[in-house]
């Protein structure tokens, strides 16, 4: 038998690599299109084929993309939360993923799986399902309501005749991850974190997630949403954990909302002067103060997600971090 393609935008990120691992343990043949050969150390370690290509270049995007491959896996995004940026990410989030249906329908592709984000529903007081009524599209933060947009372009798609599933994953731990958690991590070991947001969310595993989407290619259902969390915890909790793995120290309680909106709010400032993007803005700030907590039910049910446990996600994801040399 020959094996299924995929084809996935977005490989290059720590998700992307996660799910080409997957994709390759599994048996499929991977296509992967980056926006600069060479720009993702972990690629090379799999045997897959590389494409230059970007979600915005609709012309590259049909060039790259083979015809009726058996998946077409869309991750490519900008998370930004830079103001300065929200042009750029619009680009990016809803006219990227605009180009990836058209070529998708074009290429009669037999399915799509768009990665998108929990944050897509908007930010909620209660847990989230994929019953709740979403609010991504009136949100005043960039990410969240182009995360929302983008979906509204694979629904289009779906209503063309694409069979498209969309995986909203929440916050991702993982292998790979070589920028947000792995940054973290060093921070706490050296007992160099200043402080930590008071919110709440649920965690996912990479690999898990991988797991997942691979599974919705194959018996998702058509014009569904799947919701990928897992446990939940507060950052506190988790920084402290990290403490714990890692032999370093953490804060003993959570900065106060109020601090941590003053200190966005003079980031982006100096922002403007320094014309670098800061590690923490306004928009930033709103996302990681409030409690955004899902419920992963119908995922579990219909495509045997298994989040693991929060200890068993950070210890897996330290390990790999102390077997590349990256942590202690």
């Amino acid at each position: 038998m020959s094996k299924k393609t995929a084809f996935i935008t977005g490989a290059s990120g720590f998700l992307g690599v996660n799910l080409v691992e997957q994709l390759c343990a599994d048996g499929w043949s991977v296509v992967a299109m980056q926006r600069s050969i060479g720009s993702a150390r972990f690629l090379d370690r799999f045997d897959i084929a590389k494409c230059i290509g970007d979600v915005c270049d609709a012309a590259a995007l049909d060039a790259a993309m083979p015809a009726r491959c058996d998946a077409v896996f869309h991750l490519a995004a900008d998370m930004t939360f830079w103001p300065r940026r929200h042009r750029a990410q619009y680009l990016v989030n809803v006219v990227g993923t605009r180009n990836v249906v058209a070529a998708a329908l074009r290429k009669r592709a037999a399915s799509l799986v768009h990665v998108s984000s929990a944050a897509a529903f908007g930010l909620h007081r209660e847990r989230v399902t994929e019953a709740t009524a979403p609010r991504g599209h009136g949100s005043p933060i960039g990410y969240v309501r182009t995360k929302a947009l983008a979906e509204d372009e694979v629904r289009e798609g779906a209503r063309r005749g694409l069979n498209a599933v969309i995986v909203n994953p929440t916050t991702v731990i993982g292998r790979y991850d070589l920028r947000v958690w792995r940054t973290v991590f060093d921070k706490v070991a050296r007992g160099r974190l200043p402080g930590v947001a008071p919110g709440r969310t649920s965690y996912a595993q990479a690999r898990e997630v991988a797991r997942a989407t691979v599974a919705a290619a194959e018996r998702g259902s058509a014009g569904a949403s799947y919701l990928l969390g897992g446990p939940d915890a507060t950052f506190l909790e988790v920084v402290q954990r990290i403490a714990a793995l890692t032999g370093g120290r953490a804060p003993s309680r959570a900065t106060p909302a109020p601090l941590v909106r003053a200190f966005a709010r003079a980031s982006l400032f100096a922002s403007y002067v320094t014309q670098k993007e800061p590690a923490l803005t306004p928009e930033g700030a709103e996302y990681l103060i409030r409690r955004n907590v899902v419920s992963s039910d119908r995922a579990v049910r219909e495509l045997g997600y298994r989040p693991p446990p929060l200890d068993d996600a950070l210890g897996d994801y330290h390990g790999w971090l102390r077997a590349e040399g990256l942590s202690r």
